[in-house]
C-alpha cells in the first residue's frame, strides 16, 4: 500500500493535465483552420485577409487558454503551501498534531475492521526546562528538534518491515511526541522502544517512552461502531501515555 499523504492537490500532476488538455486543444483548432481554408472561393483557399484573422483568433484562445492554465497553478501552488503548514510541524519537519488526530481515526477503523493491530508510542522529552532555565530557549530549541530527527529516524528505521502501512511520526505540541505505526504488533514493541530509546541517547537527548497497542484494549469480535472506534482510540491513547509517565519517573528516579 503506498504511503498515505496528505489530502491535498499535486499541483505537477494537475499542471501536467492542464498542459495537455492545452495542447490537444490547439492542435484541434490549428486542425480546424486548415479544413477553414479548403473550397471557399471556389479555387479552394480563403482570402490571406479571413486566413490573417482566423490565426490572429487563434492566437487569441492560446493566451486565454494559458492565463488560465496559470492561474490554476498559482492556486494549486498556493493550497499546497497552507495545507503544508497544516500538515507539517515547522520546527521539526514531523506531522503536526491535526494531522496525526486525522489518520489515527482513520486508521484505527480501519484496524479494527480488519482486525490488525497498531503500535501507538508516546514520547516525552526530558529536560526541556532545564535546559531552558539554564542555557535559554535556543538550547531547548535543538533539544527538540534533536529528539524530533531521532524520532523520524526509529520511524524511517522500522518502516522498511511495515511495508503494507505508513508510520506516522508527529510532534503533538511543546516536547511531546508521538508515533503510530499501523499493522505492529505486539511483538515489534519492546524492540522499537529500545531503538528510539538508543537513537535519542546517541543524539544526546533523553526521552520518556510509552508504547501500547491497539489489541490490547478493544475486542476484534466487537461490532464496529464510531463508539467503539472513539472509545477504542481513547483507550489506547491513555495507555501510552501511563506507560510514557511511568517511564519518566523511572529515569528521573535512576539519575
Amino acid at each position: 500500500m503506498e504511503s498515505k499523504e496528505p489530502k491535498n492537490i499535486n499541483p505537477q500532476r494537475r499542471q501536467s493535465d492542464a498542459n495537455q488538455e492545452h495542447n490537444n486543444r490547439l492542435v484541434s483548432r490549428i486542425r480546424h483552420i486548415m479544413q477553414l481554408q479548403r473550397g471557399v472561393n471556389g479555387d479552394g483557399v480563403r482570402s490571406k485577409g479571413e486566413t490573417s484573422k482566423l490565426y490572429q483568433r487563434v492566437e487569441e484562445l492560446d493566451t486565454a487558454l494559458k492565463e488560465a492554465l496559470r492561474s490554476v497553478a498559482e492556486k494549486d501552488a498556493k493550497i499546497a503551501s497552507l495545507e503544508k503548514k497544516v500538515n507539517y510541524d515547522s520546527m521539526t519537519g514531523l506531522h503536526s498534531r491535526l494531522y496525526f488526530e486525522e489518520r489515527f481515526a482513520e486508521e484505527v477503523n480501519r484496524a479494527i475492521r480488519e482486525k490488525k493491530d497498531i503500535l501507538l508510542i508516546f514520547a516525552d522529552l526530558n529536560g526541556l526546562k532545564a535546559a531552558n532555565d539554564s542555557m535559554g530557549h535556543e538550547a531547548g530549541d535543538k533539544l527538540i528538534t534533536d529528539a524530533a530527527n531521532a524520532i523520524k529516524r526509529a520511524a524511517d528505521n522500522v518502516r522498511a518491515s511495515l511495508r503494507e502501512y505508513d508510520v506516522v511520526s508527529a510532534r503533538m505540541g511543546g516536547d511531546e511526541f508521538i508515533i503510530m505505526m499501523p499493522g505492529a504488533g505486539k511483538s515489534y514493541k519492546d524492540a522499537i522502544v529500545r531503538r528510539i530509546n538508543s537513537l535519542c541517547e546517541n543524539a544526546g537527548v533523553s526521552v520518556a517512552l510509552g508504547a501500547a497497542n491497539l489489541s490490547e484494549v478493544v475486542q476484534y469480535g466487537s461490532i464496529r461502531s464510531s463508539t467503539l472506534v472513539a472509545k477504542a482510540s481513547k483507550e489506547l491513547k491513555s495507555l501510552a501515555d501511563e506507560r510514557m509517565y511511568k517511564d519518566k519517573v523511572a529515569k528521573k528516579g535512576s539519575k
